[in-house]
């Protein structure tokens, strides 16, 4: 019974005494360290602290005591019992049953030998044990008043530490408010004469700042002005009603050809159909192909067949759905195909505004191929194509406000007049707002859908074909407006412009094409002429391929020729010439006119053409003819 009543005394005994003792004694040395003993509060609370260890170290002594006494007792009871049991003849016994037997088998000798040699020292453990339990009960009582105390000494020295620091918080914020008045009435002064020179400075600053930006924007303006004038770009003209009236019938006269100030855009202009201006994410798809192809042209290698270039297609042109079944050419009628002059340099060469002329690398026509039209660029400098490309100006017509660029004639490209409407377009042109001037606005064309290749393939290609070649390179003003971009323009040929056969042709016989290799060549038979006169075609090409379907459809004509050649008039292709008179890729019978588109002779008038041998046709052109 008392083996568990001590197990849970000693339970009751919250912590070792010793690590109780060394925990109060850092309280104590902390009053020396912080010198809070000198307050009353702390000393006295201190003091009783100091006494109530005392009893706990007594009272730890005691507990020590009794339970030494406690071990002695219980051995020796259990010695004298070991020492009884044999002689009293309980060997064999139980313990539960040794009072049984004393009590009603053993002598009265026996049961005083037992009570003296077995009861009596269990009586003294039990009595040691009782001591010990009432030891330990003491001990948990005086535990508990030390760690009181020692959170009573542990309160008064912080609220003694608090008010000291508060204390010392106190004067050292009134010296410092001292210093800082002292300071603050020191520096008042030097503040004050200092405000006064940073005013004087800070106003001469804004007024240098002031007339520092006036001049820049004066010299910007100038700049720009300078550019501007050096590359022949005028402002926007501030329009008139009547100046805003003719614009708008010359822009919308029949044959016009019409660009817009569009900077940073690409631009598709009709024959008196309007001009399609590209959305920012087409103008990247467009201006991407044209860079490859320009790339690819510029870095591919020279062709040995004489009078060859090399050549790519880019993109071509689709008709819209609302352009499909009507009498507009759409897809078909472009004229004009202008972007940043920079793409088709191939970062090869620069261009600048003083410059009247730009060697670039490769150039661009509007060519029909299979009665679509399409983007070609080729190489120069090679198979007779030149480099150059003529920088023009333009010339502002004072009625109508609209900007103009003529083309001389060159090679075998007639003049042309360009009509450039300054009124800016796209996201860089100002907002419109009910107070907006009067300002041309030039038809906007939407039947036709830009297509860019598939894949950029170089190929050689016959540049004799390329005589009408005809660009130019103009400027406009840039996105910014405080500069200006070069912008390339490549027109379609004539001979790729819709038109109708007029003329009567010539009687001819057997022996038809016999001097195509001579002079200038053989006649258009009457025949073909009556077949094809009034017809209206997309481009020559498709004339060219009607004109041979019809030879073959003739059978005075189509008898003149073998079989093999026979098949391929039939399918609208030209025949084949002898050998000798073909020349590189050249190999069949050409058709020339006889009057050069250049000096204005009619494209689609048969008795302006005649049929020729490649040989014949190269002579023929070499002599100026």
């Amino acid at each position: 019974m008392f083996d568990d009543q001590i197990s849970s005394a000693r339970d009751r005994v919250v912590e070792p005494v010793g690590q109780i003792i060394d925990r109060v004694n850092s309280f104590f040395r902390e009053v020396v360290n912080t010198q809070t003993n000198t307050d009353d509060r702390v000393s006295s609370t201190e003091k009783i602290l100091r006494d109530a260890v005392k009893g706990l170290q007594d009272a730890n002594n005691e507990v020590q005591a009794a339970e030494s006494n406690a071990v002695q007792k219980y051995n020796a009871a259990e010695k004298a019992l070991k020492d009884a049991i044999p002689k009293l003849g309980l060997t064999n016994v139980s313990p539960v049953d040794y009072d049984i037997i004393l009590t009603r088998m053993l002598e009265p000798v026996a049961r005083r030998y037992w009570e003296e040699y077995s009861v009596k020292p269990r009586v003294e453990e039990f009595n040691a044990k009782q001591r010990l339990l009432a030891a330990l009960d003491n001990i948990a009582l005086v535990i508990t008043d030390v760690l009181s105390k020692s959170q009573s000494l542990t309160v008064a020295i912080n609220q003694v530490k608090n008010e000291r620091e508060a204390k010392a918080n106190a004067e050292a914020k009134a010296r410092a408010e001292a210093e800082a008045k002292a300071r603050a009435e020191a520096e008042a002064k030097v503040r004050a004469e200092a405000e006064a020179k940073v005013r004087a400075e800070a106003e001469a600053k804004v007024r240098a700042e002031a007339e520092a930006k006036v001049r820049a924007e004066a010299e910007a303006r100038a700049k720009t002005a300078e550019l501007m004038t050096k590359a022949g770009v005028k402002p926007t003209p501030v329009y008139t009603p009547e100046m805003v009236k003719s614009a708008q019938a010359s822009l919308a006269a029949v044959g016009a050809m019409v660009l817009n100030r569009a900077p940073g855009m690409l631009q598709l202009s009709t024959a008196a159909e309007g001009v399609l201006t590209t959305t920012s994410e087409l103008a990247g798809s467009i201006a991407g192909a044209v860079w490859r192809g320009a790339i690819a042209l510029a870095e591919a290698a020279t062709v040995s067949t004489a009078g060859a270039t090399v050549s790519a297609l880019v993109m071509g042109f689709w008709p819209t759905e609302a352009g499909k079944g009507s009498d507009k050419l759409y897809g078909r009628d472009i004229v004009m195909f202008g972007f940043q002059a920079n793409l088709i340099a191939a970062g090869k060469v620069s261009i600048s505004p003083e410059m009247h002329s730009v060697d670039l690398p490769v150039r661009g026509s509007l060519v029909m191929e299979n009665g679509q039209q399409q983007v070609r660029l080729v190489k120069t400098s090679i198979g007779g194509v030149p480099a150059s490309v003529p920088v023009l100006k333009a010339v502002r017509d004072e009625k109508t406000g609209l900007d103009r660029i003529t083309l001389p004639t060159v090679g075998g490209t007639p003049s042309r007049t360009i009509l450039i409407n300054p009124a800016p377009v796209g996201p860089t042109a100002p907002p419109h707002t009910g107070n907006s001037s009067p300002a041309p606005v030039t038809p906007v064309h939407t039947g036709t859908t830009v297509k860019q290749a598939d894949s950029i393939v170089t190929t050689s290609f016959p540049a004799d074909y390329l005589k009408e070649l005809q660009d130019f390179i103009y400027w406009q003003p840039d996105a910014t407006g405080s500069g200006v971009e070069a912008i390339y323009v490549m027109l379609s040929s004539p001979r790729d412009m819709p038109g109708k056969v007029s003329g009567k042709g010539q009687q001819v016989g057997d022996g038809w094409l016999s001097k195509a290799g001579q002079e200038l060549g053989s006649p258009v038979p009457s025949q073909i002429a009556d077949k094809l006169r009034g017809r209206e075609f997309a481009s020559f090409d498709s004339f060219r391929k009607a004109f041979w379907q019809e030879v073959g459809n003739d059978p005075a004509l189509s008898k003149q020729f073998k079989n093999q050649n026979k098949t391929n008039i039939k399918n609208g292709k030209s025949p084949f010439v002898r050998e000798s008179e073909r020349v590189g890729g050249r190999q069949r019978f050409e058709l020339h006119h006889v009057k050069q588109i250049k000096d204005n002779g009619a494209v689609y008038d048969v008795d302006n053409l005649s049929i020729t041998t490649p040989r014949r046709h190269i002579e023929i052109h070499k002599e100026g003819k």
